[in-house]
């Protein structure tokens, strides 16, 4: 196994892509009539489902990165969530039944944000050094 691929295939980034496929997966599924996908519990929905990206993605990050600077690392963790979010509405603009929406976005955004706000509060890239 090459060099390159040894460093994206680590076992820590397993999560990360296992909610970006199960993201994906779930925002493929046609438009329905679902009770639970509807204002406001969708919103719900959204940002509970970020904040698991938004947690998978900073254990992704080594725990040295995150001593180095934990803001910067919050903000690109983020960022990353920002982006995914955005490549998820515009994915949804596709599928029928679905729709493309900020506010969902926004929910997306919040969800990252609480993650990364929760995992630096409670010493979590600590833990992340013995485990990694």
């Amino acid at each position: 196994m090459t060099i390159w691929l040894k460093k994206i295939l680590r076992w820590n980034h397993i999560p990360a892509f296992v909610v970006m496929a199960t993201l994906f997966y779930l925002s493929s599924r046609e438009g329905g009539d679902t009770p639970w996908l509807h204002p406001p519990m969708d919103k719900v929905i959204h940002w509970f489902a970020y904040f698991w990206l938004g947690m998978s993605f900073c254990i992704c990050i080594r725990h040295a990165r995150w001593m180095r600077s934990r803001i910067g690392y919050g903000l690109l963790v983020v960022a990353f969530v920002a982006a995914f979010g955005v490549s998820d509405e515009f994915h949804q603009g596709f599928v029928p039944g679905r729709q493309v929406s900020l506010g969902d976005w926004a929910a997306d955004l919040a969800g990252g944000v609480t993650a990364v706000i929760l995992f630096l509060a409670t010493r979590a890239h600590r833990l992340t050094q013995k485990i990694i």
